[in-house]
Parts: C-alpha cells; structure tokens; sequence
C-alpha cells in the first residue's frame, strides 16, 4: 500500500494526504505475540500482525478506503472487527462490511471512515481478547474546556456545557410520566412528583476523577445520581457553587503547534515566495513542490521571504507550512547516504520515534522502515549513496535535554531567564576566586601623593600608596557595598582624612591606634550601612613591617 503525502507532517501526526476511491489493503496475519506485541502477556497468546508490523498502531484517513485482507490461513478462527473500547464492549459497524470466513480465500474486513468516526477505534479478534491494537482517525477533538449551567427547555431541563474554544455540547434532563422539572436563577433543579408532591433537589459531588450529579427526594425516600465520568486526558472538578469544569488531563496541554499554509504557484522564472509571517527559523517551515518535500539546502530564508536556489517550474503548485508558534523545538538534522551505512546519530535524545519525520530525496519515510534507540536512528535498509536524509526532531517544551547534547557557546546570556540562576542550581566549590567580581579581587596601585584621591570600591578591593605622602590627603571612598571590605597601605607624614561620595556618611574608628606617618600604615574599611543618605564605615588602623614571626 501506498500513500503520497501532499502536505507535511504537523507536530500532532495529522498530514494531508490525497484522496482515493481505490480501496487501500492491509495484509493480516495472526502470529503467537512475542514482547513486541502492546498486549503482549494480556488476553489471548496470539496476535494480529498488519503489513507485517506485531500488533501496529495504524492511522486512517476519513473518506478512504481500507480493506483488511484475512485471506492468510493463519486467520482461521480469528475474524478481525471494530469495537470503541479494547475489551470489546461496543462493536463499531457503521461503515463496516465483511467478506468470506477468516482464514479463506478473499476473506477481508472493510472500513471506510468519516469524520464522524470516533477518533479511535479497537481493531479485534470477536472470538478472542487483546490480539490487536487501535485505529487512529484524526477526528474528535481533546483538550477544550467547559462550564456547565440549567435552562428550562419547555417541561425538560437543559445541562448545557458550555465550550471555551470548541462545540458546545447539552445534556437534557427530561421529564417523565407524573414528574417535573424547573430551574431557578441560582442553577438549582427541582425534580417533584407531580402524582405525590414529591421534590428533589439537585447537586454535584465528587467522586474520585468522576463527578455525580445527585438527586435526592425531599422525603429521603427516593434518591438517585447520574455520574459524569473523566475519559482518557479528562478531569472533571466540582467546586463549592456546584459549577463543574471539564479539562484536560495532557502531561503538557500548553504544548501546542500553530501552522500557516501559504499556497504559490511558479512561473518558471521567480525564486522568491513569501509566507505570511516572518520565519524565525528555516527548521519551522517545511516547503512542497507539486507534493513532494523540498531538502533545506534547495532553499534560504529572510524574514518572511523564500529563496529558491531554482525556480519552480511554470504551473507547479508550491505549498509552504510554516509553523508559526511552538511550544518546542523543530530540530532538523541534515544527512548523505553512503550506501552502506543504516545508523545516524543526531544531536538530541529521541524519547518517541512518534516524535520524527524522515525524509529521503524529499520523500517521507514511513515509520515501519526505520526504528530509534537513544540518539540513533536504524534504518531497516541502508539509504542509496548520495541520497540527501533529513531527520526533523520534534520536541516539545517539556522535553529534557541533556548537558551533553548541548554544543559548546549554544546557551548564551540572553536565553537565560531572569533570576533563573539560584543557589540551589549552583554545586559546592563551583565559583572560585577567579569567577568573583573586581570588587572582591583587585588591586589598585595609587602614586598619587597629595589631594583628593578617590578609591572607587566597585572595581578595587585592594588600594596600594606607593610613596609617602608630600601633603594634605583626603582618601575618597566610593561605590561601596553594606559588608564589603577594603584594605588600603598608606605611609607619609601628613594629615589624612576619610570622606565618601554619600550625601551623608559616618565614619566610626575601631581602636585607639592612630595613624603614623613615620612607619607604613595598613588603614581597613567595612561598610557597615551603604544607605546613601546616612552611610555609616567602621574602620581600623595599624602599622606593619617585615616579620616572619607573629
């Protein structure tokens, strides 16, 4: 079986692909399960296999044919069937036909969905449990959220659920022989008997990832609850107004795809074409020409332009998908067959082969022909030498990458969010003297020898008077910082004062040792406040000369 994609591959593995009135076959057999099967250990030992793949999961396209061929003996017994549910509770018949017995010659089960088919269905054995797996349609949507409220609705009641973004969607309570049903202006439904007087009052509880609507007689001699239950990535929540949400239950509902579609046609002469919107990335467009996907080096990007390094042919249809805002990572790897070699390694973990499209010479690789393990991607068969591979990754926001598959000067200043860097991303021991500001660190050398001489603690620690003062000398203290600390070596016989650039500071001496403009002077400063209006500096003095012995 064959099928030509017409447009690519979106982030939720919908593609366009066209429509044939030729019905596509599938070929089954039923095989003992090994642990490649999804239910393998589960229900019956044997399994279907589809095209060869153990227990597959398939996509089906509404308005196609599908003919499940079962002419295979080893089928005997086992007729394939649809069900909604993987235990077949519900069989699913509408457009479903069958042919001949299992196991015999021309023997096939037939599907031909519409885009009113569930969005998944069960194909199963009728006879046996768990031999196959699920049918993805594309249709239905997940995900949306609802408020519910109550509207009267001639003798009935309305639950209407109301859709932030989708279908809404009304649930009808409907009134029964001697019963009625009205509804107040606080949501409030009143269930009464019209042969007995009997009333019921109505709320909401819940009950685990259910919800049940609760109706109870005034009497306490009749009550009854009709339950609201969460299907697959639904929560339901009642909160104290008795209001009832239904939402998603995704690991990441944020992560999203937006997609622009834009539709040129060549004229066999101009090479440039452009999307609606700027590219912010070459890997976040994927471009077709009459249906088949162009390789990345047949083309540049600038600003919502696209430049061919041919141009199109005259009449050729050239379709732009251009996914505009993700909530990832559109990762393209760029690849040359040899031949011989079936392994490529690219630059990020594979947590899914879902989450891949391949193309070789522009052409999509199913995936039954490739697998994945970690970063490598194992093809069944080698690809031709010289054929161009290109691997699209696709990670969601969510997704971890590793250190190691970061290249080196790839996270920079900017990417980094605002107080993103704490403490307890930071291990022991990991900033050194080297990494500390200028502040903490240097020196400065001063041969300044009178006057005001201004010590700017924001780029010095360290302050060094290299000769002995020859006049009146105010040292000038600048930028400091509450607890920073500064040294300062000074010698001279002449008078020094102490001042800052604050609006008003305090200076407090430590001690009673003064300063000795006969010997070398070792003056410390600690800012004690750096609050510019009332600054306050402890500092201490003493003197020092060459001694090994303390």
């Amino acid at each position: 079986m064959g099928i030509k994609f017409k447009s690519p591959l979106q982030l939720s593995a919908h593609r366009s692909i066209a429509h044939s009135d030729t019905a596509k076959t599938l070929i089954v057999k039923v095989i003992t399960k090994t642990a490649a099967h999804p239910e393998y250990d589960n229900g019956s030992t044997s399994g279907y296999t589809i095209d060869g793949v153990e227990g597959a999961y398939l996509e089906l396209t509404p308005g196609n044919t599908y003919k499940f061929d079962q002419s295979d003996s080893s089928n005997a017994s086992h007729p394939l069937r649809f069900y909604e549910e993987a235990n077949k509770t519900t069989a699913y018949t509408t457009g479903v036909t069958t042919n001949g017995t299992a196991g015999s010659s021309g023997a096939y089960t037939q599907i031909i969905p519409t885009t009113s088919t569930p969005p998944i269905l069960f194909y199963q054995c009728s006879s046996h449990s768990l031999m196959g797996s699920y049918v993805k349609f594309g249709t239905g949507t997940i995900g949306d959220t609802y408020s519910i409220n109550v509207s009267a609705d001639g003798s009935n009641v309305d639950l209407n659920l109301d859709a932030a973004s989708g279908t809404d969607s009304t649930v009808q309570l409907t009134a029964g022989t001697d019963i009625s049903l009205t509804r107040n202006d606080a949501n409030q439904v009143t269930i009464a008997s019209t042969a007995s007087g009997e009333t019921y009052d109505l709320n909401a509880t819940a009950d685990g990832s259910n919800v049940d609507l609760n109706l109870t007689s005034t009497s306490g001699n009749d009550t009854s609850v009709v339950q609201l239950t969460a299907g697959t990535n639904v929560t339901l929540a009642r909160n104290s107004a008795n209001e009832i949400t239904i939402s998603s239950a995704l690991a990441n509902p944020s992560d999203s795809i937006t997609v622009e579609k834009n539709i040129h046609t060549g004229d066999g002469s101009d090479t440039t074409f452009d999307a609606s919107s700027t590219i912010v990335n070459e890997n976040n467009i994927q471009i077709y020409i009459d249906g088949v996907y162009q390789s990345k080096d047949t083309y540049s990007t600038s600003g919502a332009t696209v430049t061919f390094s041919t141009a199109p042919a005259t009449g050729a249809s050239i379709e732009f998908m251009h996914y505009v805002a993700v909530s990832g990572v559109v990762e393209v790897n760029l690849f040359t067959g040899d031949g011989s070699d079936t392994t490529f390694d690219i630059s990020t973990t594979i947590a899914t082969e879902n989450k891949t499209q391949i193309y070789i010479d522009g052409v999509y690789q199913s995936k039954d022909t490739y697998s994945t393990n970690g970063t490598t991607v194992t093809f069944s068969t080698a690809p031709g030498n010289g054929a161009k591979i290109e691997i699209v990754h696709l990670l969601a926001a969510n997704d971890t990458v590793n250190s190691n598959e970061i290249v080196d000067s790839a996270v920079v200043t900017a990417k980094l969010a605002d107080n993103s860097v704490t403490n307890v991303k930071m291990a022991d021991n990991a900033i050194d003297h080297a990494e500390l500001a200028a502040r903490y660190t240097e020196v400065q050398t001063i041969t300044t020898q009178s006057g005001t001489i201004n010590l700017d603690a924001s780029a010095y620690s360290n302050f060094r008077l290299t000769s002995d003062l020859n006049g009146a000398t105010t040292l000038n203290i600048q930028n400091m910082k509450t607890g920073q600390v500064i040294d300062i070596t000074v010698s001279g016989s002449q008078t020094i004062t102490l001042s800052s650039d604050d609006s008003s500071e305090t200076f407090n001496k430590v001690g009673s040792t003064d300063y000795d403009g006969a010997e070398d002077n070792h003056i410390q400063i600690i800012c004690i406040d750096d609050n510019d209006s009332a600054a306050i500096y402890n500092y201490l003095i003493g003197t020092y000369t060459s001694d090994t012995t303390p």
